[in-house]
Formats: C-alpha cells, sequence, structure tokens
C-alpha cells in the first residue's frame, strides 16, 4: 500500500481531483483521511494500492501539478499499514 499526503486551501476540490485520478489511473483506495490544519489549511491523507501498468510515482507527479496543493514528504516507497490512518 502507498501513501500521499497534502495541504490545500480547497479540500472538496482537491479531494474529488485526486480521487478521479485514483480512478482513472484504475488504482485501489484503501483510505482516506482529512484534516483540519488550522488557517482553513486541510491535510489529506490517501492510502491507495497502486494496479495495472501506470506506477505511484506518476499519481505523485499528476497530483503535483495541481494549483493550491503542497505535497508533504515525497511519497516514495511509504507503505504504511491501514491502521497508522487514524
Amino acid at each position: 500500500m502507498q501513501q500521499i499526503s497534502f495541504t490545500t486551501l480547497s479540500p472538496f476540490d482537491h479531494v474529488q481531483r485526486a480521487l478521479d485520478a485514483l480512478r482513472s489511473m484504475g488504482f485501489a483506495l484503501e483510505a482516506l483521511r482529512v484534516e483540519n490544519a488550522g488557517a482553513d489549511l486541510y491535510r489529506v491523507d490517501i492510502h491507495y494500492r497502486p494496479r495495472g501498468n501506470l506506477s505511484p510515482e506518476t499519481f505523485v507527479k499528476r497530483l503535483g501539478l495541481r494549483n493550491g496543493l503542497r505535497l508533504i514528504d515525497p511519497p516514495w516507497n511509504n507503505a504504511q499499514p491501514l491502521a497508522a490512518c487514524g
């Protein structure tokens, strides 16, 4: 399982776009958490399982192109157990 985390001022827009990207890439969603991080900033954690020919790095690059979204810690090879989601 892979994880990506980012902060955003527009969680409704960015979470929807991230989920659309996961779906279009054929990846499986394992868990999703959105938390208020103060001052209208939100932290989003997505745990997912890659499937098919596309890599997790491709997903991260696609999300990194979104305006207003800031990735937290490049997530290369950061598999964590689902229980770590909270």
